[in-house]
Order: C-alpha cells, then structure tokens, then sequence
C-alpha cells in the first residue's frame, strides 16, 4: 500500500535519491554556497533578494498589479466629453461608468501618448449597490461628470455626486495613477418606477433631471436636486430599451423593444410625436449636432432620421450589404467642435464591424473596420466619443494643424466578450484606426503566463483568442498581442526560447514564432505550425527547451500522447502542418498535464486516472509510474536542479517524486481544495502552488514547510507562473482576475530588522534611565513603546526605592503633559493606554497596589 509510504521514509533514505551535487544545491541554501549554486549565480547574475551567498528562499509577497473585472455588459454612462458638448478651454478627462455585476465601475480616460494616440483607462471608483446579490440593470452619467446613477434588477436605484476630488484618479502626464481618491457620496437610494426594474436611465444636459424607463414600458422623471418626481407617462407596452433627452432638455425620446419610439414634451406633459418605422427593437438614440434631427437605430438593420420638431420621418437608411443580416447594436454621433462630422454617424453590429453612414446624402462613408474574426467575441454593445489630439500617424499635416488643436477623437467600444476597443478618427480627413484593446472582462482564466521580459502577459481565458497585455501596476491593461486561429477555447500554453504553443478545444495545438524582435511589436506573432490528429480536447502542452530541432508534447483527453516535430521557420505566411513522431495511449482517462525535463530527455505526464508516469522523449517508452495520489493530477513541475518532478492533485495534496524510481519522496498539505498548479521557485528549492480554494502557497522543498500563504482570489486558480526564478508571480482563475505578485523577502527582512534595532534602542534607552533613577523619563519611553511589563517595573521600582508618594507625582507630572498636548492639537492616545494597563493590573492581587497609584495620581 502506498499511500503515506513517504512518512516512513527516514533522512537517509530521503537523501538516497539525490546525488552529492544536487543535495548541495537543494539543502545548502541557508548554510553557504555549494560549487553548482555558484556556478548558476555566475550564470544568472547577482540573487534577486540577496547580495552575495546561495539563493535566498522567498518568504513574503506583495501584490504589484492586477487585472480585474470592470465591465460585464450592457449600455455605458459617458460624461459630457464622451457622449454630448465637448468642454471648451479645458482639458477635462472622459468618465466612463460600466456595469460591472453588483457594481458599476467608474472609469477614468486620458490620453497618454499624443505620439501614437494612446488612451490610459484607470478604475476611479467602484460604486456599490445595496446587496452584492443584486446585479446592475442600467448606469447612467451627467453631462458635467458630476452625478452617476446606478439601477439593479432589483428595482433600486441609487445617485451618487461625484466632486472634482474623486475624479482625479489619475493624471495625463503621471505614469501612475492615483485610485485613493475621495469616494463618491450616495446622494439617495430608492425605488423610481416601484417594484419594475429600470432597462434604460438617462439624464439631461443639466444633469438635474433624471429619466428612468422600465421593463413594463413606463417612464419617470425625477428632479435630482430637490428629490420629487415631476413627470411620469407609459412610452409602450414592451421594455424601454433607449432613452435620451432632447436638445435644450425640452422633451424626452423614448424607444422600446417592441420597435416604438415616441417624442415626450416636458412643458406639454404629453406625448407629441409616435414615430412608427421600425420593425425591431431600437438599440440606439442620437442627437444631431444641429439638434433639429434625431436618429434612431434597430436590430432590424435600418436607421431612421426624425425631425426633432414634429417627429416626421426624414430618411431611412438601410445598412445591410449584399445581402448581409448584422443587427445594428449601437449608434454614435460627433459632437462639436468636429463640424467636419456633423452629418456623419457611426455604427456598430452584433459582428463586430463598426461603419460610418451620412445622415444627409444616405451613404456610407469611406470608414469601415472590423473588430475581430469571432463574431460571438467581437459583438458590439456600446460606443462613446473621447477626444483627444491626434497622434503623428494619424493627424494630418497641413499647415492649419496648430491652429485647430481638436481634429482628433477617440471612439471607445465595447463587446459582449468584454473587451473595450480603442478606435482613432482623424477630424479633417475621414481615416480611422483601431489603437488599442483593453480586458475589461477576462470571464475565468484557464491558463497564463509570463513572457520572458516579464512585463508581458500572455492569457487565455474561456474565447478563441489568447491575448498579449503589457501589465501596468495602477491601470487597465491593454493588449499588445494576440494569437488567434483557434476555432474553440484554448485551454494550455507554454513557450521556450523561440516557440509559443496553445492547445484547444477545437482538437488542435497550433505553435508561434515571432515575426520581430520584440515580443511588444503589435501583430508581432505569427502561427507556423498546426498539430491536428488529436480526437478530443487537447488540455495539455509542453515545447523542449533545448533540442534543435525542438519538439511539441501533446496530451488530450483522448488519453493519447503525441510528440511532434518542429521544423525551421521558412518565413511563410501559411502555417505548415505537423507531422506526428510517435502517439501513445498514456493514460486510461483525460491527460491534464504535460511537462518535458529540463534536459529534454523525460517526458511527465498527469491524468485523471491518479497517475502521474514517466517516459522517454525520444521513443515514448515508459520509464516509470507514480502511484500515491487519490484523485486527479491536475499539475506537475520539473525540478531545475533534481531528477525530481512535483505533482498537485484533486487529493489536496503535492508530492515530490523520483523520475528515475518513481519513489514518493515528499508529501505537502495544507490546501483545503485540489491543487491545480504548482511550479518550482528559487533554482529549485521552493515551490509555489495554486488550488481550487482561491489560496496561494509558498513551499519549502527540503523541510516541507509553508513559508507563505496568500489570499488572492476569490474562486478556482487555475493559472500559476513564476519569472525571474521566482522574483515575481503570476495567478490567474475562474474569478476572472489576473494578478502579479512581487517578492519583498528582502525588503521585509530589512523591515523587521529596522523595527528590532528599533525595540533594542527603546529597551536600552528605558533600562539608561532606570539606572540614572530618571523615572519620569523611563516611563515615557515605556509608554510610547507599548511595553506595559516593562513600564510595570518601572513603576514598581519606583515604590520600592523612592514609596508612593514619588510614584503619585511621576503620574501626575505625565497626566498634566498629556492633557497639554491634547489642547495643543495632540491626543489622548498615551492617557488612555496608560489607563487600560492600569485596567489589567488591578485584576492582579501582585500589581492592584501600583494600578491603585496610578489612578490617584492622574486625577
């Protein structure tokens, strides 16, 4: 039976596995430098967390970045620079508000780079409604920034007033971002239209009225300031899909699921206009910059241009071409001071392709992108207009250039994948260009990794395409890649030297190279070869680190191994096909993971069969078997230094085993779920593990202690990577955040020992006074140090040699210089310390006399 055969394994048969080089590279850390971890610290330089000596193993890290969640779908709130009057004179950043489940994210853009017209988008704020069970069903923003409106599906809306202070969370020209800002003040919660649900909100260009539309097709107006409702009238029996307010906030337009849109008088109190032309629901409403038109938009493809006044229908447009159904999912148009497109607005579909259509001649314009290849990826839901000058690649070069600084914008997009597109338009030429991709919503992470400049992540979560971000420690990351082809979710990644590998879903496992030197160049990866022969699911994959020709490692839930060849790029476009060296059933269910030696020699396999087994490289042949786990191994890591491979299972635990005997040589616990990942750290002496309990342990290989544990996710991590030997991690899951953690071993290390030089200094200084008989002294130091013992036999030294009475007037000279720093602007903080000691020693039959004193004299 081998299950907990390695607890019966004594020192020396734990050491019986290991070669005299390897055990001074294993177990010499913290003892001196053995002549191979010299060799490796020749080789990589000086130890990240120490100077000099062996490796230093890692005890305490930080967070440093992070990749969370801000948008989950539905229409955005735009301040007035994103959807209305641009500001004029001043150069006031975007505020973006985004549903984001239970909250609503308040998002802050400017501009960063005017050399390539990048956009930075930094979280301000996250406005939390009353139950985290509930979810956002509408946002909505003024005009002037200063007012959000929040409405969840459980018919509660909320009003938050946001000042100048809790806006600034970030500034152009400061690479960091400042996310301590002041928090928006809730200026009232309610229910608008009773127990409905609001579908749609909207304020006016005031920002002191407030629209809601309902599921029952009713609408409300509410008067912010003063808290009444002052109009109310039933737009249709279906769900209000759109509202939006009139130039000058003089009417309402409302438009319904159901294709209906009707014009609202606020003077009237009535309906003036039912405006019939659509056949369904209407996604989109927009005002013309000469208020005298407006737009409507519907799923059934077409756009309808009103007059205002009456609510005529002027023209219909219809946007399909050749024969093409795309649904129309959003509208835009360009506000001042862009008079170049006053007649011109901007359409987005449920495919992804965003189009450009002129109201007064009916026409396309020359302006037509798409957002992606995956149409279920690339859906778009909303757009809003940021302005921006434009960059040098864009911008044109006439000589009026400086004479109309605004001659660029920014639309910002967004899909149901959850990604928000950053598209460029030049003001004075009609040329558009997609500049960046932010991750607004990762959905759960399956796999990720670091890059080897370690500041580029590659991540693939549950769609097609696996991205490339540049991570920034205070703001949303955009991507600068993206490897896509992939017709299913990718669920594996691993890369070497030279090659980038994914496995899907789709069956296949498609391998990279890079088109440029650097792994930042956008479009800079480029698919040279496809593996197809695979049954199933491919869920693991495993490159060589140094054959040449290198080598792809398989494994599927077809139970099947496969090795594949890597030939030398040619520098075609096509990707060639792989062609398969051998193929063996390796396991007798689904293979989780795939790792290859350090040496290329030995291949690890873990399935869900509770085996994890050892083979050859070159022929597939079975060296080994490792029998111990009691549920799946879902992950498994070569030791850098060591025949040594570590397993983490469904079982909760890790075990260490010998690649030659298959011999169980450790066995770690300590996760209250399955373990999903592990990696090895700091040239093989620590690892680092990841479980389906959201925690993150730090491991010590040679006595199995814990040296860490982090609390960092709030589901499944399925994603663990380590770079720089450990300097840094990275831990992605199924709670569709991504975060990087920094070692801070040695910074921690010199904290402590700066607060121990510190209690030494104070504990000399008090036993200095004690000795010269300066009590008062001795006992303010005890005091400000928090050291109730030593400030006890202080006072107890005291009464012994100088009695009571010299004890009573120590306190009463303390209480009297405490209470004058109080009325100078100090506190009681010291007096009431004092005064809860005095609260424990009076409980003592040894130490009551002494309390007794001290609350006589402070009186």
């Amino acid at each position: 039976h081998r299950y907990g055969h390695e607890e019966r394994i004594g020192h020396q048969n734990f050491l019986s596995w290991i070669t005299p080089k390897s055990y001074r590279s294993l177990f010499t850390a913290n003892f001196g430098s053995s002549k191979k971890t010299e060799m490796v610290k020749r080789k990589r330089g000086p130890t990240e967390t120490g100077s000099g000596g062996g490796s230093v193993l890692r005890t305490f890290y930080q967070p440093s970045a992070s990749l969370t969640r801000i948008y989950t779908g539905g229409r955005l709130g735009a301040s007035s620079t994103g959807r209305g009057q641009a500001s004029q004179g001043k150069d006031l950043p975007t505020l973006l508000l985004c549903p984001n489940g239970p909250s609503a994210s308040l998002v802050r853009v400017d501009t960063v780079d005017e050399e390539v017209g990048s956009l930075r988008f930094s979280i301000v704020h996250e406005l939390q409604v009353r139950s985290e069970d509930d979810t956002v069903s509408s946002v909505a923003l003024s005009a002037d920034g200063r007012r959000a409106a929040v409405s969840t599906q459980g018919a509660i809306s909320s009003v938050f007033t946001l000042d100048e202070n809790s806006v600034d969370g970030g500034l152009a020209n400061d690479e960091k971002a400042n996310i301590s800002a002041p928090a928006p003040i809730l200026q009232r919660s309610w229910r608008p239209l009773d127990a409905v649900v609001v579908t749609s909100t909207a304020f006016d260009d005031s920002g002191a009225l407030l629209a809601f539309g309902g599921a029952n097709g009713s609408v409300r107006v509410y008067d912010v300031d003063r808290a009444y409702l002052t109009h109310s009238f039933t737009a249709s029996t279906a769900v209000i899909s759109v509202l939006r307010f009139g130039k000058g906030s003089h009417d309402i337009f409302a438009g319904s699921e159901n294709g209906e849109l009707v014009k609202f008088d606020l003077h009237d109190h009535a309906i003036t206009a039912a405006m019939k032309n659509h056949v369904s629901a209407i996604t989109g409403i927009e005002i013309m910059q000469d208020g005298r038109r407006v737009v409507s938009s519907g799923r059934d493809r077409i756009l309808s241009i009103w007059n205002a006044v009456d609510g005529v229908l002027v023209r219909t447009i219809v946007t399909t071409e050749g024969g093409d159904e795309c649904a129309i999912e959003a509208i835009a148009t360009i506000p001042r001071p862009f008079s170049r497109w006053k007649h011109i607005i901007f359409v987005g579909d449920d495919a992804g392709r965003v189009s450009c259509w002129d109201v007064d001649t009916g026409r396309q314009v020359d302006i037509h992108f798409s957002l992606g290849q995956n149409e279920a990826e690339s859906s778009i839901v909303d757009m809003a207009f940021v302005p921006i000058r434009p960059s040098r690649s864009i911008r044109s070069q006439s000589e009026e250039e400086d004479q109309h600084p605004d001659k660029s914008f920014h639309l910002v997009t967004t899909t149901r994948s959850g990604s928000v597109y950053s598209i460029e338009c030049c003001s004075d030429k009609f040329q558009a260009e997609v500049r960046a991709r932010v991750a607004a919503h990762l959905e759960e992470v399956y796999d990720a990794m670091f890059l080897e400049d370690g500041k580029t992540i590659c991540v693939a979560s549950n769609v097609h395409t696996v991205y490339l971000y540049q991570v920034s420690p205070n703001c949303i990351w955009q991507t600068v890649g993206s490897l896509s082809g992939h017709e299913g979710i990718v669920m594996s990644l691993d890369r070497n030297a030279q090659y980038f590998a994914t496995g899907s879903r789709d069956r296949t496992a498609r391998v990279w190279v890079r088109k440029h030197a650097s792994i930042s160049d956008r479009g800079s990866l480029r698919c040279v070869g496809i593996a197809e022969g695979h049954t199933d699911a491919i869920g693991a994959v495993a490159l060589s680190h140094k054959a040449t020709p290198g080598f792809l490692i398989t494994g599927a839930a077809d139970r099947t191994l496969k090795r594949w060849k890597l030939g030398v790029d040619n520098g075609n476009k096509n990707a060639s096909i792989l062609r398969s060296q051998w193929t063996i059933l390796a396991h007798q269910k689904d293979i989780n993971c795939v790792a290859v030696s350090p040496d290329d020699k030995v291949i690890a396999t873990g399935s869900q069969d509770k085996l994890c087994r050892i083979w050859t490289a070159d022929s597939g042949s079975r060296l080994t078997e490792c029998v111990g786990h009691r549920r799946g191994v879902w992950s498994l890591s070569f030791s850098p230094v060591d025949r040594v491979v570590a397993t983490a299972s469904g079982d909760k635990t890790i075990r260490l085993w010998s690649t030659r005997t298959g011999e169980c040589l450790r066995l770690l616990e300590g996760h209250s779920g399955a373990i999903l990942k592990v990696v090895f750290l700091t040239n093989g002496l620590q690892l680092a593990s990841s479980g389906a309990d959201g925690i993150l342990k730090l491991w010590e290989v040679k006595s199995g202690a814990c040296n860490q544990t982090i609390d960092g996710h709030e589901d499944r991590v399925w994603a663990l990577s380590a770079a720089n030997d450990g300097r840094w991690l990275l831990s992605a899951g199924a709670d569709a955040s991504v975060r990087i953690w920094k070692d801070e071993t040695a910074k921690r290390a010199a904290e402590l020992a700066s607060v121990a030089d510190a209690e030494a200094l104070r504990r000399q200084e008090i036993s200095d006074a004690v000795r010269g008989k300066q009590w008062a002294r001795a006992s303010r130091v005890a005091l400000s140090a928090d050291h109730p013992r030593q400030l006890l036999q202080v006072f107890q030294d005291v009464v012994k040699e100088q009695g009571p009475d010299e004890l009573d007037a120590i306190i009463s000279s303390l209480v009297q210089d405490f209470r004058k720093t109080d009325l100078e602007g100090g506190d009681q903080s010291l007096l009431r310390k004092l005064f809860s000691y005095c609260r424990d020693w009076n409980t003592s039959s040894s130490t009551y006399l002494v309390s007794q004193i001290v609350l006589s004299g402070s009186r």
